[in-house]
């Protein structure tokens, strides 16, 4: 996994768009909010088939105190403006 990797609060409807082969050892997707951030190898890529690592993600999002849905972000942070 990227060591940069980024909790993206509020997109519980974010999903993968496409894939784009990163030479033989990668894949680089192409997420529904645009970005095309990042290369997963194809163990990343499995572990994700399997629930692992967004497992991980979500536990990373609840210590942070976050949540993936805009509405609990929202009502957290009191700003109508950003929702």
């Amino acid at each position: 996994m990227n060591a940069n990797e980024n909790l993206v609060p509020t997109e519980s409807k974010l999903h993968i768009g496409a894939t784009a082969p990163v030479g033989s050892c990668a894949i680089r997707p192409t997420f529904s909010d645009g970005h095309a951030g990042g290369h997963y190898s194809w163990d990343d890529r499995n572990d994700l088939g399997n629930n692992a690592l967004w497992k991980r993600y979500l536990e990373r999002l609840q210590a942070a105190g976050a949540s993936r849905d805009r509405r609990d972000h929202c009502a957290q942070h009191g700003s109508a403006a950003a929702c």
